[in-house]
């Protein structure tokens, strides 16, 4: 069973599919079914052109092209959460998270409504999770009641903790099935070049695939990227942080 909480310190969550080759997106907008499928779950749009700068290296030597793309943008009735649909790709960006059962169901309504319009495949697919472990007192670089130590041991570096303007680190897993999963996490100091001062602890977790994917296959890998993040995020706080948070399994 998926764990829940009712205090996470959850920033953002984003899920995330690059298309093998463009998605077309007609001058007309979207399918009407499409529209209201996507309208439905992110009521505000918000239409946007953007530029696309490609530079070009030839004999003549080098050129560069704009091209102009149409972005779909969706909001939430009070933009908690945000859906993306472009030539390149798609996205929800969630900023008040609720369940992974709802951004699933919400993710694939619209795939699933956007295939029937237009067939496509998938050449990366992510799911990530950023949270920010933050308090307003305390020393900044004492975690241990919250955090496995293993994590903090890079603190333990300098002779002195308080000449420290950034911690951070990167650990990258590839299993068997083809999934990186990329773990950063440390003090990364949102007043950088400045000394940390402040008490903020991110761990950063995304999930991914490359390849060459139907929808089919990343819904089959859906539930598992969730698992194996929510494992490692899991493995990463103590019991305190857990109460802290008011875990919550019904």
């Amino acid at each position: 069973m998926s764990k829940c909480y009712k205090k996470p310190f959850l920033n953002k969550v984003i899920t995330r599919i690059d298309f093998t080759a463009n998605y077309e997106l007609s001058q007309k907008g979207l399918p009407k079914d499409v529209s209201d499928t996507i309208l439905k779950l992110f009521p505000i749009p918000e239409p946007k052109e953007v530029i696309a700068k490609q530079v070009h290296l030839s004999a003549q030597g080098v050129k560069e092209i704009q091209d102009k793309q149409q972005h779909l943008f969706f909001h939430g009735k009070a933009r908690e959460k945000s859906f993306c649909l472009t030539p390149k790709c798609l996205y929800i960006e969630v900023n008040r998270y609720e369940t992974f059962v709802k951004l699933k169901e919400e993710f694939f309504a619209i795939i699933d409504k956007l295939s029937e319009a237009e067939d496509f495949s998938i050449m990366r697919f992510g799911l990530r999770y950023i949270n920010n472990v933050n308090f307003d007192e305390g020393s900044p670089f004492e975690w241990n009641k919250y955090l496995n130590p293993d994590l903090l041991k890079m603190l333990e570096i300098p002779t002195d903790k308080k000449l420290l303007a950034r911690a951070f680190s990167n650990l990258v897993q590839q299993f068997d099935d083809g999934m990186l999963l990329n773990f950063q996490y440390g003090m990364h100091n949102p007043d950088f070049p400045s000394r940390i001062r402040r008490k903020m602890f991110i761990l950063d977790i995304d999930s991914y695939y490359q390849g060459v994917f139907k929808r089919e296959e990343i819904k089959a890998n859906f539930d598992l990227s969730h698992e194996r993040i929510e494992q490692l995020f899991e493995n990463s706080i103590t019991e305190d942080l857990r109460v802290l948070m008011e875990e919550n399994n019904g």
